[in-house]
């Protein structure tokens, strides 16, 4: 299972879910460029660039059957990766996760954060997402590390663009929150036209990053509907 994380976020968000998941199902978790290990390279900025690398980075893993899951903005690496990777005549996921992510084809406005000053960027990325801790927002060192990628990330989502395709032959696996406010089932629903199979709802208690506020139920979810390939 290639994990792909949220916006700002690295491959550590997945850290706990190896141990906790049954040893059948291999976690991976894709660590992009400019985020924690490989914070010294160059965010890419546009979904083009970003899955064009990843397909290529990830060719020689993709030789086992295997799953995407993808949180947040990750989501949409995943999908479009999938996408990629059919283009390319590539091995396809057996399966597609996406959490907490209205569908692609849910028109998106994104605000251009990634033009504010540090200061107000945090402000605004936190009070939208809560997605950056108070921690780690006081810490101005982890800061220089952490922002350029999430700038990055925000910079991607303020230009994409959805292209209709055909839908990916694999079911679709949607899990979000019934708190997140940046979601509604409508939204959600939509996800259904972007596949040729199945396309089911996982709905958890919790918001935005419901994957960490109760993570016991999620990984039981995954766990379940990951039983179903076997």
């Amino acid at each position: 299972m290639f994990c792909f994380a949220h916006a700002g976020g690295g491959a550590s968000s997945f850290s706990p879910w190896a141990r906790a998941l049954p040893p059948q199902i291999e976690v991976c978790a894709v660590q992009l460029p400019g985020r924690e290990t490989r914070f010294r390279e160059v965010s890419e900025r546009t979904m083009k660039a970003l899955v064009n690398r990843l397909a290529q980075e990830l060719s020689p893993w993709l030789d086992v059957r295997f799953v995407f899951f993808g949180h947040s903005m990750g989501s949409l690496v995943a999908f479009e990766l999938a996408r990629q990777l059919r283009r390319r005549g590539m091995p396809q996921p057996a399966g597609l996760f996406v959490s907490a992510y209205r569908s692609p084809k849910v028109p998106h406005a994104f605000a251009s954060y990634h033009d504010l000053s540090d200061n107000e960027f945090i402000v605004k990325v936190g009070a939208r997402y809560g997605g950056i801790p108070a921690a780690l927002a006081e810490d101005k060192e982890l800061l220089q590390h952490y922002l350029p990628g999430l700038r990055a990330d925000f910079a991607l989502l303020s230009q994409y663009e959805f292209a209709p395709e055909e839908p990916l032959d694999c079911p679709f696996f949607v899990y979000n929150g019934l708190s997140d406010s940046l979601i509604t089932p409508a939204d959600v629903e939509v996800w259904r036209t972007l596949t040729s199979t199945s396309s089911v709802e996982r709905w958890f208690p919790g918001g935005h990053f419901y994957i960490r506020s109760h993570r016991a139920a999620v990984l039981q979810s995954l766990a379940n509907d990951l039983g179903s390939f076997q």
